[in-house]
Order: structure tokens, then C-alpha cells, then sequence
């Protein structure tokens, strides 16, 4: 019944926007039309990463410094061929720098949202909330 359900909600993910971070041994996303939080460990980072290819667009914060490299390494170990992504990738750290020069995403969040968003203090609570800061600021400066 699990993977029956895991697979209704993948096949929901295919062809859209998804909002992504990695972190060790974690992938955790978001489609950008729900706030839903999906988060993939160890081997199941595979399905985060056919997800991801599929998707029309995917968004992260400094992911083309970081989060795509780090899903890159990810693909090579478990399947043995690099990531490769059909839509395009949208890194909203360089429209953040249009608004505030703070840097981090906590602190970009704060300056531009104006909000401050309160996660279990975990890794996984870090993972969704770097998630979740990514998709409010791209909603506000690519959606409105």
C-alpha cells in the first residue's frame, strides 16, 4: 500500500517545478505548488534524483555551487551514470544578492520575506527548512 501511495505521489511530481537541498545523506523537496515536504534517504535518494530529472524546473539555493554537484556524486554511487536534469535550474541566490546582500538563506529569508520560521532543531528539520525558505523566496521573486 506504501509504494502504491509513494508511487501516486511521485508520478505527481513528474513534468513540475520542484524546490530541493541536499543534505548528508538526504535529499528533501517540495513541489512548488504545495507546500508538502518529501524527503529521500540513503538509496531511496534515487527516486529524489529521477524526480528531480524529470521535473520541468528544478530550485535550490546556491545549488549551482553545491546541491547539484552533491546530486551529481549522488547518481554516479548509486546508478553509476551523472545527473542529468531535462528542465532548467533556477539558483535564487543570485536574484537574492538583487535584494539583500546578506548571503546565507536564513538571512535572505528574513531581509526579504520578512518572517522568521521556526523547524525541529534536526537534521531533517534543517533539511525542510532550507526547503521551505527556498520555495517562499522563490514564490515571492519569480511568482508575484
Amino acid at each position: 500500500m506504501q509504494n502504491a501511495f509513494n508511487n501516486i505521489i511521485n508520478e505527481n511530481l513528474m513534468n513540475k517545478s520542484i524546490v530541493f537541498d541536499v543534505g548528508t545523506n538526504l535529499i528533501g523537496i517540495m513541489d512548488t505548488n504545495e507546500t508538502v515536504y518529501r524527503h529521500y534517504y540513503g538509496s531511496n535518494r534515487l527516486e529524489a534524483i529521477e524526480l528531480l530529472e524529470n521535473a520541468t524546473e528544478i530550485v535550490s539555493f546556491n545549488g549551482k555551487k553545491y546541491d547539484i554537484k552533491e546530486v551529481n556524486k549522488v547518481s554516479i554511487e548509486l546508478r553509476e551514470i551523472p545527473f542529468s536534469p531535462k528542465g532548467t535550474h533556477t539558483d535564487i541566490l543570485n536574484k537574492c544578492w538583487d535584494y539583500c546582500f546578506a548571503g546565507s538563506l536564513d538571512k535572505c529569508f528574513k531581509e526579504i520575506i520578512g518572517a522568521d520560521v521556526t523547524f525541529p532543531d534536526t537534521h531533517l528539520g534543517s533539511n525542510e527548512k532550507d526547503v521551505y525558505q527556498t520555495l517562499m523566496l522563490w514564490k515571492h521573486l519569480y511568482r508575484s
